[in-house]
């Protein structure tokens, strides 16, 4: 719920890099703050992500790639954990690459 209200409130260019950003600080944090595995922090997150968007534009092909998204970030994450920095840098970064190159394709189809 955070990073969504944190989310609307920032412009269509933030989705770049500033929301990717926002996103693996505030999944890895908690995962982090809670002692727990950063993975299932993602999938959750991937979850609430998916069925929202999914409700929003009324596809459910966008749930199983917010899963598969935040599920390949928490994955990294969880590889590098023994560095919660280095994970969340590694998580960010690979978001922030997707998101970059979807956006490239998405205005190369239109």
């Amino acid at each position: 719920m955070l990073a969504a209200i944190i989310n609307s409130r920032l412009p269509k260019k933030a989705d770049l890099v500033i929301i990717p950003l926002i996103e693996e600080t505030l999944k890895n944090g908690l995962a982090y703050l809670f002692a727990v595995s950063p993975l299932p922090v993602h999938l959750i997150f991937g979850l609430a992500e998916g069925l929202l968007e999914s409700m929003d534009k009324n596809s459910f092909l966008l749930l199983g790639n917010a899963l598969l998204g935040h599920g390949i970030y928490g994955a990294v994450a969880y590889l590098l954990w023994q560095r919660p920095i280095l994970a969340t840098i590694a998580a960010f970064t690979l978001h922030a690459l997707y998101n970059i190159q979807i956006t490239k394709r998405l205005k190369f189809f239109r």
